[in-house]
């Protein structure tokens, strides 16, 4: 007897974003700290994306919070004026009439456009009045967006200011990416700034990382229908992320020590994506959390942009260590950790052979997140043994995607999940 097929789409929930942006120069709210050490720290300043694209458009009927907040976060919402990052600290100051260089800087492209706009703060005590306090601005050819391209990962956009003057305005950049690009989601990024206007860019789209198409199929055999549910096509990628700070790990050292390199996506060492490791690399993922198909030396391997051979944390052989992780997004899933010794410090690691499992301090050999953790601690055994140069790595499972169990039903936390993983530089006496 033949069998017909019918397949059910449940959800085709619209993908996040797995990259961000921010506005640096003039430096936006979430992204003062990097630049005054009186502002805030908000280690996921490349992602004011409107709640996701998700909540923002399925949710909010399309709304933004005027400064990149989900549209019904309470106010003050974080990065609105008199919110957790809006301190009051004038960040720029320009003279009226002006162009000015405004510095945009891409952590994943999306293609799309930027726009500018500038609100005349009225009660400089309170949030923002809303959208209607902000007045479209033009770039310097008389444009009134940028239309980004696929190479496009920092960039500097002529702003034309209006004839007027302000003790408090607020400067917005706004990133629309293109809802048919592949792989893009269609978010809003309004980092906020102090201090008068732009108007709109266009982004093209660069490599950045894919979503995660995490889909489930069901079989259902009904009166020999075989009807083939696909719960979700969940293509959310994680809208924020995590990484190693204690020690600190190699994309992180520069938060410590101003001889490493920047790199302000350092909590995004997450093998390319799930749909790069999964459905490209099959499953694969680089010993320190880059794609596993990138060349070597990879940027987190050592010798690779970010393994420079720092060493950032000296220890005690034998020694039970204090690990701290900071989840920006918290995904469920388990922490696992492992050391590799460096047989050649002017090569990278030689594979996944080289690390050897470490356990924690009570003998479990992982760590299972809650759904509040965010700064976690873990007890980590050192072995009894030294080293001048070893590789200590966290390896973070994700637990929030939908995929079929061992045993054949469905439910979070099954089937293939996105990693994280960072690798820090110690050395053990």
């Amino acid at each position: 007897m033949n069998t017909n097929i019918i397949v059910v789409f449940i959800g085709l929930l619209v993908k996040e974003a797995v990259g961000h942006g921010m506005m640096l120069n003039p430096p936006n709210r979430a992204s003062l700290w990097r630049f005054n050490p009186r502002a805030l720290t908000d280690y996921d300043d490349n992602a004011n994306f409107c709640g996701g694209s998700y909540v923002q458009n399925e949710l909010n009927g399309g709304k933004c919070g005027v400064c990149g907040d989900a549209y019904t976060d309470t106010h003050p919402q974080k990065n609105e004026n008199t919110g957790k990052y809006g301190s009051g600290i004038v960040a720029a100051k320009f003279k009226s009439g002006s162009v000015i260089d405004v510095q945009i800087k891409l952590t994943a492209n999306h293609l799309g456009s930027f726009t500018y706009s500038l609100c005349v703060l009225e009660d400089a005590s309170a949030p923002e009045s809303g959208e209607d306090c902000f007045l479209p601005l033009l770039l310097e050819d008389g444009s009134s967006q940028y239309n980004v391209s696929k190479d496009d990962k920092e960039v500097t956009n002529r702003v034309q200011l209006p004839e007027i003057t302000c003790e408090r305005c607020v400067l917005r950049w706004h990133y629309r990416s293109d809802p048919n690009a592949p792989e893009s989601g269609e978010d809003c990024f309004l980092p906020l700034l102090l201090k008068d206007g732009s108007s709109q860019y266009n982004v093209t789209k660069e490599d950045y990382d894919d979503v995660n198409k995490s889909v489930t199929v069901l079989f259902v055999v009904m009166n020999s229908v075989l009807v083939i549910v696909v719960v979700g096509l969940l293509a959310k990628e994680a809208l924020g992320h995590g990484m190693m700070l204690d020690p600190p790990n190699r994309a992180s050292l520069w938060r410590f020590n101003p001889r490493a390199l920047k790199d302000y996506d350092d909590n995004a060492n997450f093998c390319g994506g799930a749909n790069v490791q999964h459905h490209v690399n099959g499953g694969k993922c680089g010993v320190c959390g880059d794609s596993y198909s990138d060349p070597h030396p990879q940027d987190n391997e050592n010798t690779g942009k970010y393994g420079s051979g720092i060493v950032a944390a000296q220890y005690e052989s034998g020694s039970v260590i204090d690990v701290q992780i900071r989840l920006t997004a918290n995904h469920m899933g388990t922490f696992t950790y492992s050391l590799c010794v460096l047989e050649d410090p002017n090569a990278p690691e030689s594979g996944e052979d080289c690390f050897l499992p470490l356990l924690l301090e009570d003998g479990s050999s992982q760590y299972n997140v809650s759904k509040m953790d965010y700064d976690v601690f873990n007890r980590v055994q050192l072995p009894e043994m030294t080293c001048e140069r070893c590789v200590l790595r966290w390896n973070y499972r994700a637990g929030n995607s939908w995929g079929v169990c061992s045993d054949q039903t469905a439910g979070l936390g099954c089937g293939p999940q996105e990693t994280f993983r960072t690798c820090a530089d110690i050395s053990i006496n």
